[in-house]
């Protein structure tokens, strides 16, 4: 998929950059109707809507990328950039977001990763976090699945805590109820096992020939033997968890190197897949407890 890599608004001629008009146009109305009380969404939607052109046939709007034009200083006229709009207006905008509870900050590393991996279990996308709601923040899907319950990041934490903590009291619940993966040998391996059965009937074959051939086949005969990768992390994961004391915050380092993805539940309650694809929720059944 082919990639924009020159900033909407504007060209590049002889080195420099260079304001493309017809875009520039569109870059204007953006900030104009922001700033005179239009939502990113309404903005995204009208844009669309017009079939107005982002990149190559490229003319579908979100928010996010109305919300990314807006934050970027460039269109005031900085990094050598000509400016499409003015400084006053560029203000103006930004700080209707920043009151909108629109304005990207940095947020902690441990945030960061939780939102890397939380996900809508509706619709498998990642859950997008929205600094100020009332008095708080709050995890919102994109795609607008609805949760039965509030979902902030004390709400979050808590119950990932717990979940980890639960597995650390019982790492069997990490254990997967799969077949385990049975030998089966090569055309090849039967082919060698014949030959050493008539070989070894003959009379007069000296050691050395067969203890080759012997040795060949147990070679094949390894190639053949499957690695159970799955139950091999599981005992892994397993044995990590049991060693672990309490643990009384999140850790960056489990989080990252254990868990894949983390799913937000219609009910509020949160699903973690660990990597050996083991899932765990924050709910205790009997299975889980035993």
């Amino acid at each position: 998929m082919s990639l924009r890599t020159i900033l909407y608004g504007y060209e590049v001629k002889n080195g420099k950059y260079l304001v493309l008009e017809i875009e520039a146009k569109v870059v204007r109305d953006i900030f104009a109707d922001y700033i005179g009380g239009k939502s990113l969404k309404a903005i995204a939607a009208e844009l669309t809507e017009q079939g107005v052109i982002y990149y190559l046939d490229k003319s579908v709007w979100t928010k996010n990328l109305i919300s990314r034009i807006i934050a970027n200083p460039k269109y005031a006229g900085t990094d050598g950039y000509p400016a499409i709009i003015s400084q006053t207006d560029f203000e103006l905008a930004n700080k209707r977001k920043s009151d909108m509870g629109g304005t990207q900050t940095e947020l902690p590393e441990i945030t960061t990763l939780i939102k890397s991996k939380l996900v809508c279990s509706c619709c498998s996308q990642n859950m997008g976090r929205r600094n100020k709601w009332r008095s708080r923040e709050k995890w919102l899907c994109p795609s607008g699945c609805k949760v039965d319950m509030y979902l902030g990041d004390r709400e979050i934490f808590s119950v990932l805590l717990h979940t980890l903590n639960r597995v650390r009291r019982n790492p069997e619940i990490l254990r997967l109820n799969t077949d385990p993966v049975e030998y089966s040998p090569s055309m090849e391996v039967i082919r060698q096992n014949k030959e050493i059965e008539r070989v070894k009937e003959q009379t007069g074959v000296e050691f050395g020939v067969l203890s080759k051939m012997i040795l060949k086949c147990v070679e094949q005969k390894y190639e053949c033997c499957p690695l159970d990768r799955s139950r091999a992390m599981t005992e892994a994961l397993m044995k990590k968890y049991r060693n672990l004391p309490i643990i009384t915050e999140l850790d960056i380092v489990l989080i990252r190197e254990t868990v894949q993805k983390i799913a937000v539940n219609k009910d509020g309650t949160l699903t973690v897949t660990f990597i050996n694809h083991a899932e765990v929720t924050n709910i205790e059944t009997e299975e889980q407890t035993a």
